[in-house]
């Protein structure tokens, strides 16, 4: 599971981290909202994913 997502929900789009599993699913916090800027959430959030994931990568081979 990507450490992060984007949910829209009417107009405003929000950035969402990972927090833990719980019984009936994840647990998601919501970091920023906005309104519109979908195009652009979902940038963010593949950029903050390949860094978490290379960050990850990285931890291992150390």
């Amino acid at each position: 599971m990507k450490p992060f997502r984007f949910v829209v929900n009417g107009q405003k789009t929000h950035i969402q981290e990972y927090k833990k599993e719980m019984l009936f699913g994840p647990e998601w916090e919501t970091i920023i909202s906005f309104v519109g800027c979908r195009n652009r959430c979902k940038q963010i959030v593949d950029l903050l994913n390949e860094c978490a994931t290379i960050s990850k990568n990285k931890q291992k081979n150390d």
